[in-house]
C-alpha cells in the first residue's frame, strides 16, 4: 500500500443527483422569465409631460425699493354740506350730482310760508320797539326838566328861609323878637332842609327810571332791527348759491319736497389737489419721513405721491394695532377722485442697487419659499427657489436662481408633480 493519499476514499459523485439540480435552476429560471413577461406589460411605465404653450422670463437684475405699503383713503381738500336755511318748501334744483360748478352758481331756491309770517311779525315788533323808543325819549325829556325845576325851587326856597332866619338873628340881637321865635325859626329852616333833601332825591330816582326806561327801549329797537335784518338776510337765502368751486356728491331732495331747519341738503367737494389720510403701523413710522418718495395705488391707475407729514399722536385700529396718521400728497394733481375711495401706497424708505428679479406671474405660490421650473434647452426642471419682496410688477429673487435664467412664467397647474418636463422652444413666448 501506498504511503500517499486518503485512507479513507471520497464517495463518488451520483451523475443522477447532478442533473437534478440542473434541471430544478432551469425551472426557476423559466418561472422567473415567464412571471416577468407579463409583468413588464403591465407595470406602468414612466410617463412625460411636453409644454407647446407658455410664457418665460428671464431673470434680471435691477434697482429695487425698499418700500413700507400702507393703507389709506383719498380725501378732498375741503368737503362741505349745505343745510336747509329754514323749514320750508323746495321749489326748484338747478344741479344734479357729478355737476362741476364755480363758485356762486345758483344750486336751488326754496320758499317758506314760516319766514314771510315771522318776517311779518318782526316788522310789527320793530315799528312796536320805534314807538316805544320814542315814547321813553319824550319821558325823559320831561323827567329831566321836571328833575331841573324841582332842583331850582329847592334851592330858591331854602335860600328865602335862610335869610329869614337870618334876620331873625339880627332881630334877636336887637331884642325885637324873643328866643323862642328865633329856635322856631331854625327849626322851619332845618325841616325845609330835610324836605328838600326828600324832594330832590325822588326828582333824581324818576330821572333814573326815565334813563332806564330809555336804555331799555333802545335794547329793545336794537333787538328787533336785529331780528328783522336777520330774517331778511336768512330770506335772501331762499336762494341757495354754491360756497366753493367744486363738483356735486349729492343731493338728497326733490323738487317739491319739505325739508326741515338745518337738514343736509347738497353734499360738495373740491376737486383739485386731494390728498391721502394713511394709516402706518407705529413699528414703520420711525423710517419714514417727510418728502419721502410714494406710489399711490387705486383700482384702477398708479400715481407718484410723497409724504407730507407724520404724526405724532398714536392711535388704535382693531385690525392694524397701532397706528400714526400720514398725509400723502400727489406730485401731479390727479383731478377729482371719489371722497373716501380706498387705496395703498407704498412708501420708499430706501432703495437697493443689482437685485436679481422675475415678473409677477400665476407661477408664485403662497409664502416665499417655492419652486420654478427653470428652462435648459428643450427641458424645464423643477428648481426650487427664495422669492423675497415685491417691486410693483416685480418679485425679487433671493435664491436659486442666477442672472440670465429663464424660467416659464405661465401655469404650472398641469405638471406640478413632474421634477422634469419636456418644451417644445417653438411654443414660447417671452413675457
Amino acid at each position: 500500500m501506498p504511503k500517499s493519499g486518503p485512507i479513507i476514499r471520497e464517495k463518488p459523485v451520483n451523475p443522477r443527483k447532478k442533473q437534478q439540480a440542473k434541471l430544478l435552476l432551469f425551472t426557476f429560471v423559466g418561472i422567473l422569465v415567464l412571471a416577468a413577461v407579463p409583468l413588464y406589460f403591465l407595470l406602468p411605465k414612466e410617463d412625460t409631460f411636453k409644454l407647446t404653450d407658455y410664457t418665460y422670463a428671464e431673470v434680471k437684475s435691477r434697482t429695487f425699493r425698499q418700500i413700507v405699503p400702507v393703507v389709506g383713503q383719498i380725501l378732498p381738500e375741503k368737503q362741505i354740506t349745505i343745510n336747509a336755511p329754514f323749514k320750508g318748501e323746495i321749489t326748484n334744483i338747478y344741479v344734479e350730482p357729478g355737476d362741476e360748478i364755480e363758485k356762486d352758481t345758483l344750486l336751488l331756491e326754496l320758499e317758506s310760508e314760516e319766514l314771510t309770517q315771522s318776517l311779518k311779525n318782526s316788522e310789527e315788533e320793530l315799528t312796536k320797539a320805534l314807538n316805544d323808543l320814542i315814547k321813553t325819549e319824550v319821558e325823559l325829556e320831561i323827567e329831566s326838566y321836571r328833575h331841573e325845576k324841582t332842583l331850582a325851587d329847592i334851592e330858591k326856597s331854602f335860600l328865602e328861609l335862610k335869610i329869614a332866619y337870618e334876620e331873625k338873628e339880627e332881630l334877636y340881637v336887637l331884642g325885637e323878637i324873643s328866643l323862642k321865635a328865633l329856635e322856631d325859626a331854625k327849626e322851619a329852616l332845618e325841616n325845609a332842609e330835610i324836605d328838600n333833601k326828600i324832594k330832590e332825591l325822588t326828582a333824581s330816582k324818576s330821572l333814573i327810571t326815565a334813563q332806564t326806561a330809555l336804555t331799555q327801549a333802545k335794547k329793545q329797537h336794537a333787538l328787533a332791527e336785529k331780528k328783522l335784518s336777520d330774517l331778511k338776510e336768512l330770506e335772501k337765502q331762499k336762494i341757495v348759491l354754491s360756497p366753493i368751486d367744486g363738483k356735486v356728491l349729492d343731493i338728497a331732495f326733490k323738487t317739491g319736497s319739505t325739508v326741515g331747519a338745518n337738514v343736509v341738503l347738497i353734499k360738495m367737494a373740491t376737486v383739485q389737489n386731494p390728498y391721502i389720510d394713511v394709516m402706518i403701523p407705529v413699528a414703520e413710522s420711525e423710517n419714514i419721513f417727510s418728502n419721502m418718495p410714494a406710489v399711490i395705488k387705486t383700482s384702477s391707475k398708479d400715481y407718484l405721491g410723497y409724504v407730507e407729514k407724520v404724526s405724532l399722536d398714536v392711535k388704535y385700529n382693531q385690525q392694524l394695532g397701532s397706528y400714526v396718521s400720514g398725509v400723502i400728497r400727489f406730485q401731479q394733481d390727479p383731478g377729482f377722485i371719489l371722497p373716501y375711495t380706498e387705496c395703498k401706497v407704498e412708501i420708499e424708505t430706501g432703495v437697493r442697487e443689482n437685485v436679481l428679479y422675475l415678473p409677477r406671474g400665476p407661477y408664485i405660490s403662497t409664502g416665499q419659499s417655492m419652486f420654478v421650473y427653470r428652462i435648459d434647452q428643450d427641458k424645464a426642471i423643477k428648481t426650487d427657489v427664495i422669492l423675497g419682496s415685491f417691486d410693483g410688477a416685480d418679485i425679487e429673487v433671493v435664491k436659486g436662481l442666477s442672472l440670465g435664467d429663464k424660467v416659464i412664467t405661465s401655469s404650472y397647474d398641469r405638471f406640478a408633480e413632474y421634477k422634469e418636463i419636456d418644451i417644445s422652444i417653438e411654443g414660447g413666448r417671452k413675457q
